[in-house]
């Protein structure tokens, strides 16, 4: 009886101590990873632009609102706009994360320094009680949270002097009772978005049930889904916003995130599973990095995105091939390829070994050599045409009418998208219409697609 008793108490202290290091390393980690973006100067510098329009008084924000609010604010911020995209509003958010980064971050001039923590709480209070809002639900219930429990984070773990707890209490309540901030509701890099900043506020709060809540939905994404279903198909695709081809924009977004948890959650009681690992790390290493020619994604894969200046470029990307060779080390070899190609450092060509897929799901073939990759993209009754929307995408509706590319070094078509026309896409037979009058529906128009084998060209 005493023996049991003994051990029970035991096992429970145990447990609260491996939870409490737990929170550490990964608190640790999310600050780290977060810090690591910009270097101290880069962080002074933006903070020192901040102050001279660092304004104190009372802001009206207008009838939309009907409301005035006296405290600290930014004299160049529109705080009455409730835009969906561009939404200016969300740069106080960003800017009070870098002044929370600056104080907090050894090295920087700004560190500990008592007047800048002044500002950051006086801003923080103005945010809360203006309670503005966009029209475009993933501003409050992403956009917002991500960058302000990031800025909470340094200052509860890192900071000098801490925060009004009653004041921090209630920003956290807010972001937890907006409308749409459940994961559980939510797929692919809309719920890894949001396990994020779940993850930061059970790490300010030292919530247990929430950061196991977080860890779960920020890996709940790595299963195969059913054909229509949004997420990883099983031909290695990606669907998101219904059954749109999303692999380098959306399936970009969740790549990002899931590489993030990986990091984080690593060798804690928090990581990810053997058998989501595998699914992620075959989605990651030949979809995503697979369909990619040198440290270019075709263009047909971007989604909406294509026109954006360099979105077709991902060296960016290199970081999470050098993070996968640590938390993904089976593959390392692999991702040590792929990082080098994203650097420049080893050609395009290299590595590869002549295969065809068809992603009879998703509507896309790729063909890829040493000597040039070529993809197609179609659509059919199972997909819909490439997403619009957001002011971006309205003139790439034969995008999804068997356009094609070719590439060798991966850079053939340059920045052109922004200035093509798109009623002469390569590959596609369709009507001669002038910009403005090329239709923009979603609805699909079926295309032949070849049957699998590595020479259907």
């Amino acid at each position: 009886h005493w023996s049991l008793l003994i051990f029970m108490l035991l096992f429970s202290k145990n447990l609260l101590y491996a939870q409490g290091s737990d929170f550490e390393i990964v608190a640790g980690r999310v600050i780290k990873y977060n810090k690591d973006m910009l270097s101290a100067q880069n962080v002074d510098n933006r903070v020192d632009q901040l102050l001279p329009i660092y304004t104190e008084g009372t802001y009206d924000l207008g009838s939309h609102y009907n409301n005035s609010v006296t405290g600290a604010y930014f004299s160049d911020i529109d705080y009455t706009s409730s835009a969906a995209a561009s939404w200016p509003v969300i740069t106080h958010v960003n800017r009070l994360q870098s002044m929370a980064d600056a104080y907090t971050r050894a090295g920087s001039k700004y560190y500990k320094n008592t007047e800048l923590f002044d500002k950051i709480e006086k801003l923080l209070y103005f945010w809360h009680e203006a309670n503005v809002t966009s029209t475009n639900w993933w501003q409050q219930s992403i956009g917002v949270p991500k960058a302000m429990t990031v800025a909470l984070l340094y200052m509860e773990y890192e900071g000098e002097q801490k925060l009004n707890q009653d004041l921090v209490t209630a920003v956290l309540h807010r972001i937890r009772t907006t409308s749409r901030t459940n994961p559980a509701n939510e797929a692919g890099p809309n719920k890894t978005d949001m396990a994020l900043h779940w993850t930061n506020r059970a790490l300010i709060r030292q919530n247990t049930d929430t950061l196991n809540l977080a860890a779960k939905y920020a890996f709940d994404p790595m299963v195969e889904v059913a054909p229509s279903k949004e997420g990883i198909q099983y031909d290695g695709s990606y669907f998101q916003h219904g059954s749109q081809l999303q692999i380098a924009s959306y399936g970009g977004e969740l790549m990002k995130t899931t590489v993030a948890f990986l990091e984080f959650f690593n060798e804690t009681q928090f990581q990810i599973t053997p058998a989501r690992l595998e699914i992620f790390s075959k989605f990651a290493r030949e979809t995503y990095f697979g369909n990619m020619r040198g440290q270019y994604f075709p263009y047909m894969l971007t989604g909406r995105g294509v026109t954006r200046s360099g979105y077709t470029m991902r060296s960016g990307n290199v970081g999470l091939a050098r993070s996968l060779m640590n938390t993904d080390p089976t593959h390392k070899d692999e991702y040590e390829l792929i990082a080098k190609k994203l650097e420049n450092t080893a050609h395009s060509s290299q590595g590869i070994t002549p295969i065809s897929k068809l992603y009879y799901i998703g509507d896309y073939i790729s063909h890829n050599r040493p000597g040039y990759q070529y993809s197609i993209r179609t659509t059919s009754s199972r997909t819909y045409r490439s997403e619009w929307g957001n002011d971006e995408g309205y003139e790439t509706y034969f995008m999804s009418d068997a356009s094609n590319a070719i590439l060798q070094e991966g850079n053939e078509y340059g920045h052109i998208y922004g200035d093509w026309d798109w009623a002469k896409i390569p590959g596609v037979t369709n009507p001669l219409l002038p910009r403005g009058h090329i239709p923009n529906s979603q609805s699909s128009m079926a295309a032949g697609t070849p049957t699998r084998g590595t020479q259907p060209f």
